[in-house]
């Protein structure tokens, strides 16, 4: 691959209070099923550092890294 490609890494603080209330409001609107939208989901595993060395030494064509608190302007 020859071209430069961009990495968006989807990523939210499952610990932020306004989070878990938009997300708790969706979950009602949408009729999320609860089992559907654990906690799990949303922990921290500290582990973001190792994804983006990974990235950083094994995807030299990547170009720009963004985690989802980036792009959604936080």
């Amino acid at each position: 691959m020859n071209k430069p490609i961009d990495i968006v890494l989807p990523w939210v603080d499952g610990n932020d209070p306004e989070w878990i209330r938009e997300r708790n409001e969706a979950a009602k609107k949408y009729r999320i099923i609860k089992d559907a939208n654990s906690n799990v989901r949303y922990e921290s595993w500290d582990n973001l550092q190792y994804v983006f060395r990974g990235i950083e030494k094994f995807m030299p064509w990547v170009h720009k890294n963004f985690s989802g608190d980036q792009w959604a302007g936080a």
